[in-house]
């Protein structure tokens, strides 16, 4: 997966240290640690490598930028240009953005009023990540010669030239154990080099590792730092953020740190993955993305951490790059990291936050939700999850099977594999029962809907959840690695929920109790020993679940400490003031009782009766079609008559705070527009699937 097009403020601000006088501002200058090159990007020495240049972009930002430089000096601009050719290197696997990189720099040249033969460009039809020394070449034919020439050359780049700039766009792509070739390639007895990015114990995490980003950041570091270790060096890449603070990347930041003697992030996605298209960089990228500059001298000091600053961007797109043509070195903006090796590349938060006791110290146990990996297994009702059934179990043909089943790595129709944890196991190709166990679920926050409870057909049934679940369960759904921008920290559920429950985007359980039988709370009992001392009062795991309720399960706590939580987590304020403490527990008891629709903690005298709450229910004011051709493509809401417009249907009373209200930018009214064109599309993908999803007569 590429950013696509990278629009000049990105490309421009991968450069703050490499132009002149803002490269004096920046480390190398600063560090003392020998030469300077004084012309930044522009001084003959500096030979600069774009690894996966695409269309060019990157290196006709290096072009316009020397003649920038040159100009300012008001010297020859055409005669420094043909000499950055010699300099400015590109690798690309791909013929068509190979000749669109060479037909770009070709058009910059001629802009600037300079001339440069075929033979004077530096671009290669070429595998980064392919090792130089074992890639075999074509030799059969003559039609081969210019593509072996040209990964001649880009191997010779990679064995004998010193790099100092490495910069560009990498691609990202997970699961890319396939690509990753030289990069994981060890001999025996020997290390590989994503090795070097692996920590002790932290095994479980690193299979994230796996992607072709990462890679390339590893490459870049070997070629711009380990293959010329009395260089200095600056590697440049905008690439997605997990790095910065993920649990699987403590040896990635530890390298970093060992590697490089400065480091500048600049985080272009405080909003979180899947924000509003408006505030991408690149507007097709839901995951969030940051620009990661790292610089050595030519005496590396690896016994002693990088030094690295954080600054973070937030706001639309256009702001964002309004930002980002003024951002360079030197400025006080960037905020110091903690310095440890392994510590997250976000700065230190403050001292008052960090001393609130995270989710997890208050409520211990978590889990992943259900992870289903295939969407015809879950659904509102549960009529028509047991006709998908039947129709799966009565295909007589396997290539049909495996096409309803919609087969993964971890389920195949051939896998065998028990119905629920200690049963016997079996498999789907033999499975004669029509009868599927299915279960509630909470399926999105508020959205209870219907799963077929078959381990053979869900990826990741999460059995240590449904062992749990009971008619006293309780739920609560958070984010603990990334940082929540808007709405409630927290949401509710009494059904075992599905992964993507919060937002859409992940998250972690924690359940009330850790039994049926409510004979363990999910809270240490030294814990609510101490809080009963403290507060004098009586203090039960369902108050302590209420309590973090109030405290975190509603905008007021995201807003209070949005500037706080820069390092993934929720943290719950704790108070040793009696009347505060009710207070919360009342508040956020309502909050449990409403969020999952009056089935748990019930109290009529405390207004909290048994049964969906009806108040301000909003009813169908007029019935939606149930004709697929007539079906709504988007809710729109009438702000005049508050309630919303589903083609000809109209529901209300719907205020506007319902309207708007959202978890962490996912905003619940848009979950279900478009309904009607999912549906149609989905009739020309998967017609034996939506033939079973009742069309006739009107919604109710």
């Amino acid at each position: 997966m590429r950013s696509g097009c990278v629009p000049v403020p990105v490309r421009a601000s991968l450069q703050p240290h490499l132009a002149g006088p803002r490269q004096r501002r920046g480390r190398l200058a600063a560090s003392g640690h020998g030469q300077c090159h004084s012309r930044g990007i522009a001084d003959d020495q500096v030979v600069v490598l774009d690894p996966a240049m695409g269309t060019g972009t990157f290196l006709q930002s290096v072009l316009d930028r020397v003649a920038d430089i040159v100009t300012a000096e008001g010297g020859d601009v055409p005669a420094n240009l043909r000499m950055l050719l010699t300099r400015l290197i590109g690798f690309e696997r791909q013929i068509g953005p190979y000749a669109v990189a060479e037909l770009k720099l070709d058009q910059a040249l001629d802009a600037h009023h300079a001339e440069a033969k075929d033979e004077d460009f530096r671009l290669h039809v070429a595998d980064t990540l392919d090792d130089p020394n074992k890639t075999p070449l074509p030799t059969r034919a003559h039609m081969y010669a210019p593509l072996a020439d040209s990964r001649r050359m880009a191997n010779r780049v990679k064995t004998d030239e010193e790099v100092m700039v490495v910069l560009g766009n990498p691609p990202y792509r997970s699961k890319a154990k396939p690509y990753g070739k030289w990069v994981l390639d060890r001999n025996p007895g020997q290390r590989s080099l994503l090795d070097d990015f692996r920590e002790p114990r932290n095994g479980k995490h690193e299979h994230k590792l796996h992607d072709l980003a990462i890679y390339f950041w590893r490459w870049a570091l070997w070629k711009a730092f380990e293959s010329t270790p009395d260089r200095p060096g600056i590697i440049a890449f905008i690439t997605t953020n997990a790095y910065l603070t993920g649990q699987a990347f403590t040896g990635m930041r530890r390298y970093l740190r060992r590697q490089a003697d400065f480091g500048w992030i600049i985080d272009l996605s405080t909003e979180g993955h899947w924000s509003s298209v408006q505030t991408r960089v690149f507007p097709g990228v839901p995951h969030p993305v940051c620009i990661g500059i790292f610089a050595r001298g030519p005496t590396p000091q690896l016994q002693k951490p990088a030094q690295i600053k954080y600054l973070a961007i937030s706001g639309s797109r256009e702001e964002k790059f309004g930002r980002l043509e003024s951002v360079h070195a030197g400025e006080p903006d960037f905020l110091n990291c903690p310095d440890g090796w392994i510590a997250p590349f976000k700065p230190i938060q403050d001292i008052k936050w960090t001393r609130y006791p995270r989710i997890d110290d208050l409520l211990p146990c978590t889990s992943l939700g259900v992870t289903c990996n295939r969407a015809w297994v879950h659904g509102p009702e549960p009529d028509v999850l047991a006709e998908r059934w039947r129709t799966l179990i009565r295909s007589s043909s396997t290539i049909e099977k495996r096409q309803l089943m919609k087969e993964t790595r971890d389920r195949t129709i051939d896998k065998s594999i028990p119905i629920s944890p200690g049963g016997q196991a079996s498999t789907i190709r033999r499975e004669s029962s029509i009868e599927p166990n299915i279960e509630r679920i909470g399926f999105r926050s508020f959205d209870r809907q219907y799963l077929i409870a078959d381990q053979r057909v869900v990826d990741f049934l999460r059995p240590d959840l449904w062992r749990i679940s009971g008619a006293q369960q309780v739920y609560l759904v958070t984010q603990m690695t990334e940082s929540l921008t808007s709405g409630p920290a927290a949401v509710f559920t009494p059904h075992v929920p599905d992964t993507h429950y919060m937002h859409g985007r992940g998250g972690r359980v924690i359940p009330l109790y850790r039994d049926t039988r409510r004979m363990q709370p999910n809270a240490d009992p030294r814990l609510l020993a101490l809080m009963r001392q403290r507060l004098r009062i009586e203090v039960g795991e369902q108050d302590l679940m209420a309590y973090v309720a109030g405290v975190i399960a509603h905008s007021g706590y995201t807003s209070r400490f949005r500037d706080q939580p820069r390092q993934p987590s929720v943290r719950v304020p704790l108070t040793q003031v009696p009347s505060l403490w009710r207070e919360a527990v009342l508040l956020g008891a309502h909050v449990i009782w409403l969020h999952t629709y009056g089935e748990r903690l019930e109290d009529p005298d405390r207004g909290r009766p048994p049964g969906q709450p009806l108040t301000h229910r909003p009813k169908v004011l007029l019935p939606i079609s149930g004709q697929a051709e007539e079906m709504p493509d988007s809710i729109i809401y009438d702000d005049s008559n508050q309630c919303l417009v589903l083609g000809s249907g109209r529901i209300g009373p719907v205020s506007l705070a319902v309207w708007q209200y959202e978890v962490s930018g996912c905003e619940l009214s848009s979950t279900g527009s478009a309904t009607g064109s999912k549906i149609r599309k989905a009739a020309k993908v998967v017609p034996t699937w939506t033939s079973l999803i009742p069309l006739a007569g009107p919604w109710p």
